[in-house]
């Protein structure tokens, strides 16, 4: 009868060990798991973020006026001096995130970037009027835009796809 209790015993032991190593490394493996999954969380929170700064630059290309009772309209920015700064500085804050952006949308916004200083330059230097640049160079603003949601588009729809924005990164 002894030996019966032994085996029983050994046996309730042995179960008790396995037992307790099967769940350490479910334990482990749930825990890689969860910090993975808040790693993704972290980088699409980060992702929403530069995107709304990007939305904020939309939006205002998107947003024209006229000063000849709607004959020529063109981009608010484009308004007076203090306009077109508030543009370069949304422009600004959008490509500050761009470690969080598509090369695409970046590429696009360094691009909008490049005009609107140029856009600045002239005004400041050669005495050009914001409006008159603004209505001149529509086509170029327009094409920014529409570029730009394009782009914000496709990024909105991969925005789950968090290894394979990590990994366009990484080329």
């Amino acid at each position: 009868m002894d030996s019966f209790w032994i085996t029983i015993l050994s046996s309730a032991g042995i179960a008790s060990v396995i037992s307790a190593i099967m769940g350490y490394v479910f334990n482990v493996l749930m825990q890689k798991r969860k910090y993975k999954d808040d790693y993704y969380k972290m980088v699409i929170s980060k992702r929403m973020e530069a995107y709304a700064n990007v939305e904020r630059v939309i939006k205002l290309l998107k947003t024209n006026t006229s000063d000849d009772g709607g004959e020529t309209a063109y981009c608010i920015a484009f308004g007076s001096n203090d306009a077109l700064l508030t543009l370069c500085r949304m422009v600004y804050d959008a490509l500050v995130c761009n470690i969080w952006l598509s090369e695409d949308m970046h590429n696009t916004l360094n691009k909008l970037n490049e005009f609107i200083v140029r856009a600045q330059d002239g005004c400041k230097k050669k005495g050009f009027d914001t409006k008159l640049v603004g209505l001149e160079c529509d086509d170029v603003i327009i094409k920014s835009r529409t570029d730009l949601e394009k782009y914000y588009t496709v990024d909105m729809l991969n925005l789950y796809d968090v290894e394979g924005f990590l990994k366009s990164k990484k080329e």
